[in-house]
Order: structure tokens, then sequence, then C-alpha cells
């Protein structure tokens, strides 16, 4: 009897051991990518097309844009937010304002800006002020944001949040829009 023969038949040979060895190897990679992509938020930036009050199908448009923006982010990770850019006084078509309001409750951060400076404040509003940041500092700062304190509390009805579930948004709300209020002052200080 020989030696070889002496071995069970069904252990890998060297090139199958190697083979296995490259394929453990790229898949521990792909676990890394996937991780490292889903540990980092999807922050979108949209941009609110001009407009006129009554224009029934921008306004559609403009609401379809919202959710579809989200919709988009929240497919590359759960946790998920929106920068909006609104035109002058960070303004969205009426129906617009609407899905922002709702996406914020879906546990969405939406973060306000206006096209031409800082828009006012609007304290109690489900939204996220950035003051007079830049549309690429709000988001890098909301992506921050997100990985610190995680996605909003989410409203059981959206569209019709409870005062409880308001509640716990806002609260959630004050520790993002500190972080922002913050970052203001600090640019403001270095001017």
């Amino acid at each position: 009897m020989s030696v070889a023969s002496s071995f069970p038949s069904h252990l890998p040979t060297p090139s199958q051991r190697r083979s296995l060895a490259l394929l453990i190897t790229l898949l521990s990679i792909a676990v890394t990518v996937l991780h490292t992509r889903a540990a980092v938020p999807a922050v979108a930036v949209l941009y609110g097309a001009a407009w006129v009050p009554g224009d029934t199908v921008r306004e559609g448009a403009a609401e379809f844009e919202v959710l579809m923006c989200v919709a988009h982010a929240q497919h590359t990770n759960p946790v998920a937010g929106l920068v909006s850019v609104g035109q002058r006084h960070g303004g969205f078509p009426p129906a617009a304002e609407i899905a922002l309001e709702r996406v914020a409750h879906m546990g969405v951060p939406v973060v306000r800006l206006a096209q031409g400076g800082p828009i006012p404040s609007h304290p109690g509003n489900s939204f996220i002020e950035a003051g007079s940041l830049s549309p690429a500092e709000s988001k890098r700062l909301l992506t921050e944001c997100l990985t610190r304190y995680g996605a909003l509390p989410i409203a059981v009805d959206p569209s019709k949040p409870t005062k409880k579930e308001s509640a716990a948004l806002q609260a959630r709300l004050a520790l993002f829009q500190a972080q922002f209020d913050a970052r203001n002052l600090n640019q403001l200080a270095m001017r």
C-alpha cells in the first residue's frame, strides 16, 4: 500500500485548497465592503424647481420627486436623510412641503436650505434648519448626525402623527438641530 492511497480521496488537493482560500478571502472582502457601505447613512440632496402657485402639474411632480429621492436613498441604506434646497426662503410647492413633512415622520430627517441664503427659523416644525451652511456641508453634517444619533422615530401613520409621536420626533430633531446651530456659529466665528 502506497502513502498516497492511505489518505482519504475526499480531501482537497493543494490546488483546490488555494481556490477555497481565495474564495474565502473574496467573500470576506465583499462582506467588509457591504458592512462599510451599510454603516454610512445615505443622504440625498434635492433641489427644488421653480414653480408658480396653482401649477398643479408641477406640484404633483415636486411631491413625486421628494418621495422618489427618499426612496432612492433608503434603497442605498435604510438609515437615510434628505437635504432639501428650496427656492427663495426655502420654499417648495405645497404638495412637496406636505411630502417633506410626511418623510420626516417616516424617520428620514429633512434639512432645509434656500438657494438665496439662510431661511427663517420655524421652531416646532419637523425640519432641521441649515442656516447658512451649503448643501455639501449640510449633507456631511447630516451624515455625521445620522451616524451619531440614528434615524428619526417613525410614526405609525406618517400623514397623521400623534402628539406623542410628534414630541418624540421633536426631541430627536433637537439633537440634530443643536449640531447644525453649533456648526453655523463656528462658521460665523471664523469669518
